[in-house]
């Protein structure tokens, strides 16, 4: 087709004999089964026409008597001719498949022949859509800073976008920063996908992601939308904000370290434990209860409390502490897991106590030598000012000469100094 797009172009011209094409489609796309009119106008009466068809046949000479191809063949059964003697209109009638491409529009007057440029007639196919290398559900885990998924449309003309929205509601979609990949192929047809990054919170669980791939044509028009969903499993487990980290007694108190974290799914009895190491490879471990007070020792380990969904409490207090707490370690230590067969999530955190200490260390400053350099400089630069105004004054340059001042005899003339020939 391109090599008979060239050979028109070379051997026609857009204006000849007075003859000149003045008016012609714009592209045109449209959806399987329907209509398309294509059309190329002229200045003046013309004596017939010819439209050549994207694989090469002709479809002409059309005029107002001859309506319909008679040498396109089968592939131009469904081409009528439906314009005037300064207009070659046609309509085409369920457009084929094969009739997608570019067109060209001939014109011929008294044995010439004026040739338009190509006018593309697309028609439309729907995507087929899915997801890449996930199926049936997908698990959205804190630990991954940035997960990812990927939407596919394959074998779709023209090239759509990609929709997403979380959940039934489609009022408004997702913010969707990533770059549309489309890949070309035979026929106008591209092969589209696009990622979308999770922001992992516990709040995703047991919502449905949709990605919609939406085809329109230069009007804005629809033609076809597909689209698919996943379930999303969220595995979410992460220290809340405003948690302390330092907590600071006095000998003999009962002291009350609270943890606060978002979980999901909730920590069960068995998953959460506080943990006193003692060094040398001493370590207690106190299992948080789903109702009771757990006492070991000097330790009460309470039950998990829900503050808000996905947000839980573990209380650990420790009765009449005492400064040997300062050299051990406090820890919370969580696992949780979504399914039998799923990766566990694990959180391991601590305090550090402080019995007895009035006051934190506060760390050492580096020392800052700008100031005492900048004091030697300015003493430096007022030393040299005050010489230069001293030399000034007393007029002791030491670049000064050290020679005797002259006599009066010698700054007389030499005639006056020796007289030799002088009169009494």
């Amino acid at each position: 087709m391109k090599i008979l797009q060239l050979a028109l172009s070379f051997l026609s011209l857009h204006s000849i004999k007075g003859l000149e094409i003045v008016g012609l489609s714009p592209d045109v796309i449209i959806k399987q089964g329907e209509d398309a009119t294509l059309y190329c106008e002229a200045d003046t009466a013309f004596d017939s026409c010819t439209w050549y068809l994207p694989n090469g046949a002709r479809c002409g000479p059309l005029t107002s008597a001859s309506t319909q191809c008679r040498s396109a063949g089968s592939v131009g059964s469904n081409i009528l001719f439906d314009g005037s003697s300064k207009i070659c209109q046609i309509k085409i009638i369920s457009v084929k498949n094969e009739e997608s491409g570019d067109w060209i529009c001939s014109l011929e007057k008294d044995g010439y022949r004026v040739n338009s440029s190509s006018v593309q007639l697309t028609e439309a196919m729907p995507a087929t859509v899915d997801w890449l290398d996930v199926y049936g559900s997908m698990e959205v885990r804190s630990e991954e800073p940035a997960p990812k998924i990927t939407c596919a449309a394959a074998h779709s003309r023209p090239a759509g976008r990609f929709i997403w929205f979380l959940g039934e509601d489609r009022d408004t979609a997702l913010v969707n920063d990533s770059p549309l990949e489309i890949t070309e192929v035979e026929h106008g047809f591209v092969e589209a996908s696009q990622e979308y990054t999770f922001r992992p919170r516990p709040e995703l669980d047991n919502q449905n992601l949709y990605c919609v791939y939406l085809q329109e044509d230069g009007n804005g028009r629809e033609l076809y939308s597909a689209e698919t969903s996943i379930e999303l499993r969220s595995h979410y487990l992460a220290q809340a904000e405003a948690t302390p980290v330092v907590l600071t007694a006095e000998s003999g108190d009962d002291v009350e370290i609270n943890m606060m974290f978002e979980a999901q799914p909730k920590p069960m009895f068995g998953e959460i434990n506080w943990q006193i190491r003692k060094g040398d490879n001493s370590e207690l471990i106190i299992p948080v209860k789903e109702e009771d007070i757990n006492r070991i020792q000097k330790y009460e380990a309470l039950p998990l409390q829900e503050v808000d969904k996905y947000l839980y409490k573990a209380t650990l207090i420790i009765k009449n502490i005492s400064k040997q707490e300062n050299d051990y370690d406090h820890l919370l230590h969580i696992v949780t897991r979504i399914g039998q067969n799923s990766k566990e999530l694990e959180f391991l955190d601590g305090f550090d106590i402080q019995v007895d200490v009035h006051a934190l260390p506060v760390p050492k400053e580096a020392f800052n030598w700008i100031p005492i350099v900048i004091v030697i400089l300015v003493i430096i630069v007022l030393v040299a000012v005050a010489l230069v105004l001293y030399a000034y004054c007393t007029k002791s340059w030491c670049f000064r000469s050290n020679a005797l001042p002259e006599t009066e005899e010698q700054t007389k003339p030499l005639q006056e100094q020796h007289k030799p020939f002088a009169r009494p």
